[in-house]
């Protein structure tokens, strides 16, 4: 009998500047690194008054055990419009995901210049429920008004967290596609990770 379950799904479609669909596609997720575990962990099943840490993408690391009267607060993708340090990023980086990575190899920045892309808000939508699945998406949509095409390779979501007093972003989810997604100038790339639990 199979149980308990914990995977992600990753689906990005490109919308062209005349509106219409260009591509779908389901990407291969390796997703989940060891800091999302440590989170999991420390925040649902083993509470100790003793210090956690997790790695920032800066490189540094964050006590998410506050101890006292609280823990870490509670991580947030739900970045706002024009901020890429977290929420879903994209990237041009080729190196395949490991357990132990903390940040992304080459994220693309936000702007409108050469090599950049234009970062709209991340939603964290509601729970769904179907049969024994338990799901709910993050998403993302990001433009290209660079003027020139640019390719990528590079897919993830960085949570914004307060650990110990300390803002930080930390590295949640990366994936790499070898095959590479190209955004032409005024391309809309819809980037939605959807995470699923089975019981």
């Amino acid at each position: 009998m199979e149980g308990f379950r914990m995977r992600a799904k990753l689906r990005i479609t490109i919308i062209g500047k005349d509106g219409k669909v260009k591509e779908r596609r389901a990407l291969s997720s390796n997703s989940f690194v060891k800091n999302a575990m440590i989170m999991i962990r420390f925040g649902l099943f083993a509470y100790e008054n003793t210090s956690t840490y997790v790695k920032a993408v800066d490189g540094s690391d964050v006590n998410i055990n506050c101890g006292g009267y609280y823990a870490m607060y509670a991580g947030d993708a739900a970045a706002p419009e024009g901020d890429d340090s977290y929420g879903i990023f994209v990237g041009t980086g080729t190196t395949s995901p490991t357990p132990d990575d903390y940040a992304p190899e080459s994220k693309v920045s936000h702007g409108s210049g050469s090599g950049q892309l234009y970062y709209y808000a991340t939603y964290v939508d509601d729970i769904v429920v179907d049969g024994n699945d338990i799901s709910f998406k993050i998403r993302r949509n990001i433009e290209n008004l660079s003027g020139e095409s640019i390719t990528l390779y590079e897919f993830g979501v960085i949570s914004f967290v307060n650990g110990a007093g300390q803002n930080k972003c930390v590295l949640l989810l990366r994936d790499v596609d070898p095959s590479g997604v190209t955004l032409a100038p005024g391309d809309v790339l819809k980037v939605e990770y959807e995470i699923i639990v089975s019981t």
